[in-house]
């Protein structure tokens, strides 16, 4: 898996970039959802909001922004959870992929 990403031309992961990234997030998360027949609608001040009240996530930390020859084509959402286990933290989160090339949707993850 990691190699086959590695093998994308132009990707580059990055750190999240504050309320800058927030237009091109809602882009991806909007084109995600329309793909997979999902109606809720998802404005830039639901994303200020969402993003001001997280819990147990640090997003200069936590959040990373995959972009491919610079535009974004995939973000995290941003109600992802933290819990403890045996002494270490983890997280699980859904993330928004822009559709092309393999379907669009929210992908479960745990780090």
């Amino acid at each position: 898996m990691i190699g086959a990403v590695a093998a994308v031309p132009g990707l580059v992961v990055r750190g999240f970039r504050g309320e800058d990234d927030f237009p091109a997030m809602l882009r991806v998360y909007t084109a995600a959802h329309e793909a997979d027949g999902i109606e809720e609608v998802t404005t830039l001040d639901d994303l200020r909001r969402n993003y001001a009240n997280l819990v147990n996530c640090d997003p200069a930390r936590d959040i990373l922004v995959a972009e491919v020859t610079g535009e974004v084509v995939a973000t995290p959402a941003s109600s992802g959870r933290s819990s403890w286990r045996a002494g270490a933290r983890t997280r699980t989160s859904a993330s928004s992929i822009r559709p092309g090339g393999g379907g669009g949707s929210a992908e479960r993850c745990t780090a």
